[in-house]
Parts: structure tokens; sequence; C-alpha cells
């Protein structure tokens, strides 16, 4: 039901507020957000609030580039997250209220499973993804192909499971399951166009009595071959150059950490979940190298108690940084080469402290960064504190 809410909330309130900031353009994270194009397009970060609900989205030429999550405020947790390029979902993470990753999803243009139409016509869905769903503890429950349709919005169900999937119970012994027929009733966009009611009440949830689909998959093409198979693809390569390309899954520590990269460099989401908790950590979004947002969340390591596992530790949206001036050690002023508008947050989602952290381009923001210029600090009572860094100096 919250997965609906985001949606349908996050629609509305990018509109809400597109309307409320169309003249005056709020500052928010260090930098303007909520802003429009020469064409009147959406671009860059659009923050929408109503309230009990927080949504973050990126935009490129009005349609979603990059990742999207929403924050609840009665909860102070991240619901989903999800990744866009060119306005399709590239990657999907699921998580409940304690912060249990429960489903991961890598998506791509669909070019090898053709699904049966109600009237026993063929068609070939837009996209497809590997998905991976998981028990609380961490256990694989199961895992497959889903394929869906352009316009459909794959957290509403509107997905056809395809192929082979694999079920795993609590003790690890597998079965699996062919999907010739689907779980549910769908057709494709042109039929379900049509002014017919049985072809328009296209989505039935998982009900197998209400089920009388003769969906069916045909397999188009065989997967590539690579060295290592992992969300449907091979992981862990390189290109010709020798340069990280692709989904990277690696392990450190207790963590398992995925991560995106395009010639080398960072693009898309990283995210880091827990081996033996299967709590989500951390995830971040990057372009070409560039952080643009980091969201940490309180994974049980914490010594005060009060804070609830899954919830916001910080928030930081990051860029270049052309602001700020660092004196180092030897005294020598050099201008570090990222900076990210940085906040913190008590248990309860009142602000703990904000402001800029810079860090130099082979650092990381987790180890290297320091705090620069003007921060706030503000107590459980809300009074305020500033403190301005006396080793920065502002162009």
């Amino acid at each position: 039901m919250r997965q609906i809410i985001l949606y349908a909330t996050s629609i509305v309130t990018s509109l809400f507020i597109a309307q409320e900031n169309n003249n005056e353009p709020s500052f928010d994270y260090g930098q303007v957000i909520n802003r429009h194009n020469s064409k009147g397009q959406k671009e860059g970060l659009w923050i929408s609030d109503l309230g009990y609900l927080t949504s973050f989205c990126w935009f490129l030429d009005g349609k979603r580039e990059g990742v999207r999550f929403a924050w609840y405020h009665y909860s102070n947790t991240v619901d989903q997250i999800e990744y866009f390029h060119q306005d399709s979902s590239a990657l999907y993470i699921g998580i409940d209220e304690q912060g249990h990753v429960l489903g991961i999803m890598f998506c791509e243009n669909n070019n090898e499973f053709s699904i049966m139409n109600l009237d026993a016509s063929f068609y070939m869905p837009d996209y497809k993804g590997y998905s991976k769903h998981f028990y609380p503890n961490g256990q694989l429950e199961s895992e497959g192909f889903q394929v869906w349709n352009r316009g459909d919005d794959i957290v509403f169900g509107n997905f056809v499971k395809c192929g082979i999937w694999k079920y795993y119970d609590q003790n690890g012994r597998i079965t699996t399951k062919e999907y010739p027929h689907g779980n549910m009733q769908m057709n494709s966009p042109e039929k379900r166009d049509k002014n017919n009611d049985e072809f328009t009440s296209s989505v039935i949830y998982n009900n197998p009595r209400a089920n009388k689909s003769k969906v069916a998959f045909v397999q188009n093409k065989k997967q590539d071959d690579g060295t290592s198979f992992d969300f449907g693809q091979a992981i862990n390569q390189y290109n010709s150059l020798g340069q990280k390309e692709g989904l990277w899954i690696t392990k450190d520590g207790d963590s398992i950490v995925y991560e995106c990269y395009a010639e080398g460099r960072k693009t898309g989401v990283s995210f880091s979940r827990s081996v033996t908790t299967n709590i989500l950590s951390w995830f971040d979004y990057s372009v070409n190298g560039v952080l643009k947002a980091l969201i940490r969340l309180y994974d049980g390591r914490e010594e005060d108690q009060s804070y609830s596992i899954g919830s916001v530790q910080s928030i930081h949206i990051g860029s270049i940084n052309r602001e700020y001036h660092v004196i180092n050690q030897d005294g020598i002023s050099f201008i570090p080469y990222y900076k990210a508008y940085t906040k913190y947050f008590y248990p309860d989602r009142r602000i703990k402290s904000e402001g800029f952290l810079v860090w130099d381009k082979d650092g990381s923001i987790e180890k290297n960064s320091i705090a620069c210029g003007e921060w706030k600090y503000y107590d459980r009572k809300g009074e305020t504190t500033i403190t301005n860094f006396c080793t920065t100096e502002e162009k």
C-alpha cells in the first residue's frame, strides 16, 4: 500500500510544487530545486513535500533521469528506490519499514520474451527485468524475469513473469516453475486502448480464480556468455580499455555492494546491504563519476538505540565544487573537486545539522570530506548555533 501511495502522490506533489514554485524557485540542499528549463520542462532535482511524504526525483528535459526515492515522515524511512534512464526504469529496490531489502530488479529493453495476448496473438513487451526477492533475513525467496510495457508501473503489478523462475524455501531448497501462462491478465497497449472491458481491466493481482489469461512466453534470444551471471547479466566486467563496465557486485566485510559503471566511472545507483541482517545501509546516485546524492540509513550499528533501523541518518546532495577553497596542512590553499550540501537528522526526523562537505577527486565523502563555510547545528529544542569553519574561504 505504501508503494502505491508513493507513486500516486509523487505525480500530484510534483504538479503542486511546480505551480507553487514557478515564479519563486526554492533553495534547498545548496541548489535551486523544482525548476524548469527554457522549454518549460522539468530540469534537475525536484523535491515534493505533502507533509507526510517527501519525494526526491531528478529530471532531464522533462523526463525522469536518475534516482527517485521517497522519505516517509511518520517513520523517517525510505520505502523504495528507483533509477530511471531516459524515463525508463533501470533499477528498482524494494525496502520494508525495518530497512530490509525485499526485492531488487535490474531492468533493460526487452528483446528476449514475447507474450500472448488474450486473443492468442503475440507481441513483445518493451521492458524486461531480472528480479530477486528476499525473505526479511536476507535469504533468497525467488528470482526470474518479468516483462512489462512502456507506461506501465512495475510496482502496481503491471508485469508478467516469464521463463523459468526459481523459488527457495527457508531451508534453501529450490523449486522451479515455468511461466507459459503468466500470473495475470495482460494485453499489449494497443489492445488495452480499445474500448473493451475485457482488455481495459487488464490488471488482476495474483488471483488464481480471476486469472483466465492465456499469456505465454516465447524465448527469442539466448543469453550472452559472461564470466559471472547475476541479475540476468554478466557482472564484474571490464571493457576493452580495462575500465569497469556495467554491473559490479562485490563483498566488503559483512556488506554486499552493488555498483554500476560506464567507462570506469560510477554512473547510476550504488547501494550496500548487510549479509547477516539484509539491512540497506546507504545508497547513492552518480553521473559520470560525479556524486549527485548519497543517503545514509541507520543500520543497527549505532550506539544510540533511539534510532530506528532503516531510518534516514543523512542526505547529501552533491555537485562539482567551484565555491570553496581549503587550506591543507602545509598551509596551501586548493579547491577540492566535489562538494555536497548535507543534512543530518535526529531519530524523529528533525534536522541535527546542515552545511557543505568538500573532498578531493581521489578521496571519498565517507573518509576524506571536511566541513566548509557556515554550518548550522540544532539542539533537541530546535535552538540554532552557527559555526564558520576557519579552514575554508569562499572565492
